[in-house]
């Protein structure tokens, strides 16, 4: 009851701290981008194709994101991410802006210089020296969405962040150092969320460069990623999830080469219980926003921006 009525207060704070349509208007310009994602689904019951775009609009300080998904020619989901302190502390917040959706969610942030680790919900990354300093002036000081996104951008925990997959896509692939020493990350059982499981990640680098990652526990994994580069850049992850057996995925993400803006996604798709494998073909494209008026949008304003 008592963690119940802390969340209640987390979006409560949330909802009277996140701006109105009407003052957002008011307040200046945005950045923003829409991402659209082609996907071709193969499997024994069938071929399926489907089409959806993302918009995403980002204030100038960068402590705050809205994504917008459209299916169908309608908003499916709307959320905004935030970093905000709440009674002197630190949490990563994602909140719904379409009223009846799921209620938001929070993730409370704690920095241990000591050991130079970060804890997030109760996921443990200890950082190298270095990139903890500039992840902590980051999200500490200048409360950065985006930082928070990359760190979390493997999805190994139970983080409210995919809606954000596709724009992590076309963040700076540009190695720039050992950034991940290790990490242990607890997840909940879908089936019994009082059941968990505590995986540790370990993460290898070839000359400053990320190589892979796996994740495990005892013998069983759960996450593992081998890295290519072209140069100083990656070119291609190869990449392994297995959530609890139910669903197995291999996937490849392919990224593109000079200017060209179009990430490639393969995945095999495996459910056990049923007996299917599905192959999902999926391209992703851009195109910026050079300004924008308002960051929290009615479902017209997002829908126009598609068009």
């Amino acid at each position: 009851m008592k963690k119940l009525f802390n969340i209640l207060i987390l979006l409560l704070f949330a909802a009277c701290k996140m701006p109105s349509a009407a003052q957002t208007k008011a307040s200046g310009s945005y950045t923003g981008v829409v991402i659209n994602k082609v996907s071709n689904s193969k499997s024994t019951g069938g071929n399926e194709n489907s089409t959806s775009r993302f918009v995403y609009a980002c204030n100038k300080t960068g402590d705050s994101i809205a994504v917008y998904h459209i299916e169908e020619g309608a908003v499916s989901t709307a959320t905004v991410y935030s970093v905000d302190l709440v009674n002197n502390a630190l949490y990563f917040i994602a909140k719904p802006v379409i009223a009846g959706k799921e209620p938001g969610d929070s993730l409370k942030i704690i920095f241990n210089d000591a050991d130079h680790s970060v804890l997030i919900k109760n996921d443990r990354y200890t950082l190298y020296p270095e990139f903890y300093s500039t992840f902590k002036q980051k999200v500490g000081e200048k409360h950065s969405v985006m930082a928070v996104l990359n760190l979390l951008a493997d999805q190994i925990g139970d983080y409210p962040v995919s809606d954000a997959d596709p724009l992590l896509f076309y963040q700076s692939k540009t190695s720039s150092g050992k950034s991940v020493e290790k990490a242990t990350i607890i997840t909940s059982r879908s089936q019994a969320t009082d059941v968990t499981d505590t995986w540790n990640s370990a993460y290898h680098y070839t000359n400053g460069k990320l190589d892979e990652v796996k994740v495990s526990h005892d013998k069983e994994n759960r996450f593992s990623k081998k890295v290519t580069y072209a140069g100083a850049a990656i070119s291609a992850i190869k990449y392994y999830r297995n959530v609890e057996d139910r669903q197995v995925t291999n996937g490849t993400v392919t990224y593109p080469a000079g200017k060209a803006s179009e990430v490639k996604l393969a995945e095999k798709v495996f459910e056990p219980g049923k007996d299917r494998q599905t192959t999902i073909s999926t391209t992703f494209s851009k195109r910026g926003i050079s300004s924008l008026k308002v960051m929290i949008m009615t479902q017209a304003e997002a829908l126009a921006l598609v068009k």
